[in-house]
Order: structure tokens, then sequence, then C-alpha cells
């Protein structure tokens, strides 16, 4: 190597991983209940609507999510749950377009 130049540095490569995963990512995992939502919403819970519940694999915590009737989107509390609500009477009941309206940027 030549007086004053540095040797340039290399970067790991970058891809898919050859090895899979030992432990199932918490989509993967079965629900522990599926439902109608029991929780409390002013005007109540538009038909369609479904509660599942995740148990995870450590600890006693369990995830729960509320899926919408039409699009099915998934949504993760209850706060983002409202807000949609209040999209879908902005957007006359358009799940697609209040999705736009809620998504985060």
């Amino acid at each position: 190597m030549e007086h004053g130049k540095k040797k340039a540095k290399v970067s790991p490569k970058r891809g898919k991983k050859t090895h899979s995963s030992k432990v199932p990512r918490a989509r993967e995992l079965e629900p522990i209940s599926v439902g109608p939502p029991d929780e409390e919403l002013s005007g109540g819970w538009p038909a369609g609507w479904v509660k599942k519940v995740f148990g995870r694999r450590k600890g006693n915590a369990k995830d729960r999510y509320w899926y919408t009737p039409k699009e099915k989107y998934k949504l993760r509390s209850m706060v983002g749950v409202k807000e949609f609500m209040a999209a879908l009477a902005r957007t006359n009941g358009d799940e697609i377009k209040a999705r736009m309206m809620t998504a985060k940027k």
C-alpha cells in the first residue's frame, strides 16, 4: 500500500437470509379468540368488525387487533379504531379512502 492512501472499507453483503427463523412471528400464531369487538364504542360497532386476540410466546401479554369489515384492515389500538371510524364518517363509509386519511406518513 502506498504511503498516505487508505484501504477502502467493504460493507457486508445484504440480501436474503439463508436460514429460516426458529420462532414464528406473531402474525403466524393462531389467535386465542376471534369474534365481534366487546369494547365500548360511542354509537356502537358497525356490523362486520372482528377482534382477534393473540398470546405472546413469552409471558402472559396478549395483543389485540381489530379488523375492518370490507377491506380487512388491521388496527392495533382503540385510538386507531376511533380515528378510522371518524375517517369513515367523513368518507361516507369508504374504507380505502379512510385508510389513506389515517395512514402515518
